[in-house]
């Protein structure tokens, strides 16, 4: 399904200002990962780097819904972690959860990350269905945690 509105995907990087609604959207567990939450210069340079991939309404400008990815590394290898992906119950059944997630894909790729993993929703059937159409699968090992998904790249 698409949406009536028209609205444009964008990248924040770990040195941009993100859209105010980002904080509203991901809420308080996340907020340690926004730019204007860190502590200091080298945050920006450490293991963790956060990126808001957004959804942006064009007519009002305004963040929609949005995906909080993190590039991470774990034994000197990139590896991508989708963290959080808000999409308000009004924005919902339009194809943006899709449209975030290959992004999210694509910038883990373009990062040269090995895989890249999520947990999706702590068991709800619709969100680990979502990943799986693309292809993501649980990993190995961890049957009592169907949730933890993870995409070889």
């Amino acid at each position: 399904m698409t949406d009536n509105l028209p609205h444009h995907i964008q990248i924040f990087v770990p040195t941009d200002v993100w859209p105010s609604e980002t904080e509203l959207l991901f809420g308080r567990d996340a907020t340690r990962f926004l730019p204007q939450n860190q502590t200091s210069k080298d945050d920006a340079n450490s293991l963790t780097q956060p990126y808001c991939i957004a959804v942006i309404d064009s007519h009002s400008n305004t963040t929609i819904a949005a995906l909080l990815y993190l590039k991470q590394t774990h034994d000197n290898q990139p590896i991508g972690s989708i963290h959080h992906l808000i999409i308000p119950p009004q924005h919902r059944g339009k194809g943006l959860a899709g449209q975030l997630l290959r992004r999210a894909i694509s910038l883990a790729k373009e990062h040269h990350s090995s895989s890249i993993r999520t947990t999706a929703g702590f068991g709800c059937p619709d969100h680990i269905h979502l990943y799986q159409r693309l292809d993501f699968t649980p990993i190995p090992d961890q049957s009592q945690y169907p949730y933890i998904l993870t995409k070889q790249l």
